[in-house]
């Protein structure tokens, strides 16, 4: 697999969720450093791979706290790095970024959601920074996904967000 096919399922990945180009990815580098990455996060409770799924689970915790390390990934001064930011912050679909729609606040998000074989959620997750601060947000629904679950998801990403202002 060359580095501009990489670069291309990274980039269709993230941008437009294209979960082929997930999977291509996963089978290219699964396992390949992952275990120990994990484990040097001290997550490895809710994150083994599951060999009969293509997409991880975890738990909303977990999910902040990965962001948290991308946080500290985007923030270094590299070529990738900030590559890989301003992809996040072009994510086709965001609930995050449409539940606070503020033009102050840049938004680095992967939403993600399923209404399949009995697998039902509408999530999204992310790194949101305004007025010099960066804050995590973590939502994850057992909903299935709509048009009604994904203004819901908004909603609840509004009510953090307004949250944050209250108690600063």
């Amino acid at each position: 697999m060359g580095w501009q096919t990489v670069r291309d399922l990274i980039d269709a990945a993230v941008v437009n969720s294209d979960n082929d180009s997930f999977i291509a990815l996963r089978a290219a580098f699964d396992r390949v450093g992952y275990e120990d990455w994990i484990a040097s996060l001290g997550i490895d409770y809710d994150t083994a791979l599951d060999p009969m799924s293509d997409f991880p689970t975890y738990c909303p915790r977990t999910s902040a706290k990965l962001w948290r390390e991308m946080s500290e990934y985007l923030s270094r001064d590299t070529e990738t790095s900030q590559w890989l930011s301003d992809l996040l912050a072009s994510t086709t679909r965001s609930f995050i970024r449409d539940g606070i729609a503020d033009d102050q606040a840049l938004v680095r998000n992967k939403a993600g959601w399923i209404s399949e074989d009995g697998c039902y959620s509408t999530c999204d997750a992310g790194l949101i920074d305004v007025d010099g601060d960066t804050y995590i947000m973590s939502i994850m629904t057992s909903m299935p996904w709509s048009d009604r679950s994904s203004e819901l998801v908004a909603a609840i990403a509004k009510i953090f967000f307004d949250t944050r202002a209250a108690l600063a």
